[in-house]
C-alpha cells in the first residue's frame, strides 16, 4: 500500500523555507560556501601529505581564525571611533526598512525633518517591543551625517570590541601554547 507521510522521501534539493528560502541569491551563497569549504579541505589534505603532521593544519586553522577575529575587531574600532566622535541627540522613531544594499533591515530616526538611519542593523526578533513608534530616542549622529548609532547599535560596538579583544587574548595564550609544540617536532 501507500506509505505514510513520514516515511516519505523528500527530494534532495528541497531546503526547508526556515533555513533558506530557495532562491537564486541564496543558491550562489551555498555554492560559494562549499567552494570555500572544498579549498579549505584541499588545503589541509596537501598539508598533511607534505608535513605529515597534524599541528601545522592546527596551527594554520588557529592563525586563519585569528586573523579573523582581528578583522572583525578592526571593524567593531572603527565603528567605536565614528561613535566616539558622534553628537547626542533626541530623535522619533519612524519605522523599520531595508538598507540601501537590500541584504538587512535598519531602523530609521527623524531628526529636525531629516531621517537618518542607524548604521547596525535593526533587532528582528522582537522588534515590536524594542522599537516604539513616534517615540523620543537617544541616538548618536556620525560628524558624517551618514547615519545614526541607536541604544542597540551601542551596545553591539561595545560588545563587539570587548569580545573580540577577549576572544583575540584567548587565541593568543593558545598560539603561544601551541608554537613550543612545533619546536618538538
Amino acid at each position: 500500500g501507500k506509505k505514510p507521510v513520514f516515511c516519505q522521501r523528500v527530494a534532495l534539493n528541497a531546503t526547508p523555507s526556515f533555513v533558506l528560502p530557495k532562491t537564486a541569491e541564496n543558491t550562489e551563497r551555498i555554492n560559494t560556501m562549499t567552494e570555500i569549504i572544498i579549498v579549505i579541505m584541499i588545503i589541509a589534505v596537501i598539508l598533511s601529505l607534505l608535513t605529515g603532521k597534524i599541528f601545522f593544519i592546527a596551527f594554520a586553522a588557529l592563525t586563519v581564525l585569528f586573523l579573523f577575529l582581528f578583522s572583525m575587531a578592526l571593524i567593531f574600532f572603527y565603528y567605536l571611533t565614528k561613535l566616539l566622535s558622534a553628537e547626542m541627540i533626541q530623535a522619533r522613531f519612524l519605522r523599520i526598512e531595508a538598507a540601501e544594499n537590500g541584504k538587512y533591515k535598519t531602523a530609521v530616526y527623524l531628526h529636525d525633518g531629516r531621517e537618518y538611519k542607524c548604521v547596525f542593523p535593526a533587532e528582528n526578533i522582537f522588534s515590536d517591543k524594542f522599537y516604539s513608534k513616534d517615540k523620543l530616542y537617544t541616538v548618536f549622529v556620525t560628524k558624517e551625517d551618514d547615519g545614526v548609532f541607536d541604544k542597540y547599535a551601542v551596545i553591539t560596538c561595545v560588545l563587539g570590541v570587548l569580545f573580540c579583544l577577549a576572544l583575540l587574548y584567548g587565541f593568543t595564550a593558545l598560539i603561544r601554547m601551541i608554537v613550543p609544540l612545533f619546536a618538538q617536532i
